[in-house]
């Protein structure tokens, strides 16, 4: 109103405020642009850090950057993912263990695997051909199914027996 009531009094006055006006709205909206980029860029980061690392202290970062109703997801979002977490931690440890467990199963089930092995090669003459031959297959056998199951244990393992190195 103010602005055509200047208009009807003095239009060269109208003119000037007219660009005034235009100019610091254009202004004003830039700013507040500007303002809500950066505030989006800062929730943005947080949440990220928040999805990365979902302990509490990056939970109350991302949740000062954000609204009520947001806030109460973010919290239901932030124990489900230390949930998930424990999960992979316990499952991680229970493969590690079965992984060592196999490990020295095979070590030890190879001990008298060894032992038949050490007797078959230096007491074949004691022994009949038949039952020498039925022992070294049962032998070969076991040792097979043993590196198998070994193979099958360490194929997704992460970690490996051996290294090399220039001597």
């Amino acid at each position: 109103m103010f602005s055509i009531f200047l208009w009807l009094v003095d239009a060269d006055g109208f003119a000037r405020l007219l660009c005034g006006i235009i100019l610091g709205s254009l202004g004003l909206y830039c700013i507040s642009i500007l303002v809500v980029y950066k505030a989006e860029n800062r929730k943005e980061k947080a949440m990220n850090e928040f999805l990365e690392n979902p302990d509490f202290i990056h939970e109350e970062e991302a949740a000062k950057l954000v609204t009520g109703r947001e806030k109460s997801q973010l919290h239901v979002i932030g124990s489900l993912l230390r949930e998930r977490d424990q999960k992979i931690k316990e499952q991680n440890l229970n493969i590690q263990e079965y992984e060592e467990y196999i490990e020295i199963w095979a070590h030890e089930i190879k001990t008298p695997l060894a032992l038949m092995t050490f007797i078959l090669d230096n007491r074949e003459d004691e022994i009949s051909p038949a039952v020498y031959h039925r022992l070294e297959y049962t032998r070969s056998q076991m040792q097979e199914d043993i590196d198998r199951m070994l193979y099958y244990a360490r194929l997704k393992s992460a970690h490996v027996d051996y290294m090399f190195e220039r001597i």
